[in-house]
């Protein structure tokens, strides 16, 4: 049995907010993705979301936890926290990384120098509608073979 980074009762809301917070990021503020993953990957925010910290996983918004990425890099965001019943691309792939990041036990930024956001939204047709674990063992042989 594999050990967790957090109890697989704060999955839902941590794949929840990711899936928020990269739909706000990329779709309502329209970031460049290059630059979001840039910064997601070497937030101090992102690597407590990693542990499990339940002030990330669990203890609020994807707004919020975009907000905090950037404050990091002192760039304030005066927008309102928007967040839509109808779940974009966007919002997939955030959901769907947060539930491999989990069960591989990998950092984002493993992950992300592989398995580029892009790569993600390619993805999103074929995987979206599949059992999350479909995705999980695409993406373990994706980052096995290290290809882009």
């Amino acid at each position: 049995m594999e050990i967790r980074a957090y109890d697989e009762i704060y999955l839902t809301d941590a794949q929840n907010i990711l899936g928020h917070a990269f739909d706000f990021a990329l779709v309502t503020l329209g970031f460049e993705i290059d630059d979001f993953t840039d910064k997601l990957v070497n937030a101090k925010a992102s690597k407590q979301f990693e542990k499990g910290n339940p002030r990330y996983v669990t203890g609020m918004t994807g707004c919020e936890f975009v907000k905090e990425i950037y404050e990091e890099y002192e760039i304030s965001i005066d927008h309102e926290d928007e967040m839509y019943l109808d779940k974009s691309p966007e919002y997939w792939c955030g959901w769907a990384l947060a539930f491999y990041q989990w069960y591989s036990g990998k950092s984002f930024k493993e992950i992300l120098s592989v398995v580029t956001i892009n790569r993600l939204l390619d993805m999103y047709p074929a995987f979206h509608e599949m059992d999350i674990m479909q995705f999980s063992e695409a993406m373990g042989e994706i980052l096995k073979k290290g290809i882009k």
